[in-house]
């Protein structure tokens, strides 16, 4: 019986916080120049990617390479 209310949180809740943000932030006042707009594309973008892999896959191969004092 508990999960009743939990269920109309979850459908409530989003639409609350979205709500909220209407409140504060008026569309007139968002500048299309301020907004930044990223791509898959982006040379920050895949050098962020390729450095996570690479810190991905460094910490699996070290888990594999050390002792485990345990």
């Amino acid at each position: 019986m508990k999960k009743i209310p939990l269920i109309f949180a979850g459908i409530f809740l989003p639409g609350i916080s979205h709500a909220h943000v209407k409140w504060f932030v008026e569309s007139e006042e968002i500048i299309p120049k301020e907004t930044v707009h990223f791509s898959l594309n982006d040379p920050f973008v895949l050098t962020w990617i390729f450095l996570i892999f690479g810190i991905i896959i460094l910490s699996y191969y070290l888990e594999k390479q050390l002792i485990n004092p345990y």
